[in-house]
């Protein structure tokens, strides 16, 4: 392997399939419960991307997500889906396990990674 060719860019939607295909249900044996609501969390996320981006997922590679982007993402299911801030803490959970999976995987930006990882979830009102 050459030290100075790039890495290939997978697309956001090989991590997301391999985080839901392989890593969620047997590597760490998540419950079905789990799935579904990281799925409802993907959708969503999904959907803003595709809104912000003025793209499909199918096109969008990993290192379009920064810090600002998800924290823009959580605010948009506040105030657009008028989610209560317990969902947008799911939200937030599902999103910070990705970036968990993510860790075990050679990419450019892993301080991004860190940075998303470190936001905080809401406390009740």
């Amino acid at each position: 392997m050459n030290l100075n060719t790039p890495m290939k860019m997978h697309s956001l939607t090989d991590y997301i399939s391999e985080f839901f295909g392989t890593y969620l249900r047997d590597e760490i044996g998540a419950s079905i419960n789990t799935i579904l609501s990281y799925r409802d969390a993907f959708l969503q996320l999904i959907d803003f991307l595709e809104t912000k981006e003025k793209k499909k997922i199918g096109v969008l590679t990993i290192d379009v997500i920064k810090r600002e982007t998800i924290v823009e993402f959580l605010e948009w299911i506040e105030k657009e889906r008028k989610c209560s801030f317990s969902t947008r803490n799911s939200r937030l959970a599902a999103i910070r396990s990705f970036y968990n999976f993510l860790g075990y995987k050679p990419l450019d930006n892993m301080a991004e990674s860190l940075r998303i990882k470190s936001i905080r979830a809401k406390k009740g009102q």
